[in-house]
């Protein structure tokens, strides 16, 4: 990798300790060891590992959901360490889509108002949050279902709300935690092929957290997130 090559996202050294409690007279449990990580613009990457692996708080840490114990993140260029809760907030909602395993819908919210209410809360021009939230719902194909409830879907036209939500605010980099995680095989198939679709041809940044082996054949890029430590052979 071209060290000269624009990064978006970048860690050094990035450690994230839960502490424990006084009695159990540890100092702290590690999830993330000291991980260096490179992921250039337009790549999908997906981070592999089992159950505890340190999946989830990496991409906590990237979204600055979650503050890292030490070392230093890059991400679209900024540096959430020294971004305060409020910024982040901000940039977030600006620059980040955030695609989960249970979908994280509203159950009383259509698939349009799921997807609107992200642009109502940025403030967006109404007519212009109409129209963005009709052209998502076209791009994941469900302008036929957008008046639907999330109850009235099955399991992968869900999961495409929650992509269109993710892509409303015209996301420069998706952040997906098990987005196959519920689905059984053949809409997982979709789901990753979708992906892999949106980065081609919209040149997204996509990092997906995954234990599914059939993300090999979608990813540019598979690396192995082991105990909170990643090989320096893949970062």
């Amino acid at each position: 990798m071209n060290a000269e090559t624009p990064l978006a996202i970048q860690t050094e050294q990035l450690w994230r300790v839960y502490p424990c409690r006084i009695e159990t007279g540890e100092s702290g449990v590690p999830a993330l060891r000291g991980i260096q990580l490179r992921v250039e613009y337009g790549q999908f990457v997906v981070l592999r590992g089992r159950s505890g692996s340190g999946k989830t708080t990496m991409l906590n840490c990237l979204a600055g959901l979650d503050r890292p114990t030490s070392g230093d993140i890059h991400v679209l260029g900024r540096n959430l360490k020294e971004m305060s809760d409020q910024e982040l907030t901000v940039w977030r909602r600006e620059k980040i889509g955030l695609v989960f395993q249970s979908f994280g819908l509203i159950a009383t919210l259509s698939a349009y108002e799921n997807v609107e209410l992200l642009l109502r809360i940025m403030g967006t021009d109404p007519a212009e949050s109409h129209r963005r939230t009709l052209e998502c719902l076209e791009l994941v194909g469900l302008s036929r279902w957008r008046n639907h409830r999330p109850y009235e879907m099955s399991g992968g036209q869900q999961q495409r709300v929650a992509i269109a939500r993710a892509l409303a605010n015209r996301a420069q980099l998706i952040l997906a935690d098990e987005p196959t995680g519920e689905l059984d095989s053949k809409t997982a198939i979709e789901i990753l092929g979708f992906f892999r679709d949106l980065v081609e041809t919209s040149h997204l940044t996509v990092l997906m957290a995954s234990h599914d082996p059939l993300v090999d054949r979608y990813a540019g890029r598979v690396l192995n997130l082991k105990d909170g430590m990643l090989p320096d052979s893949e970062a």
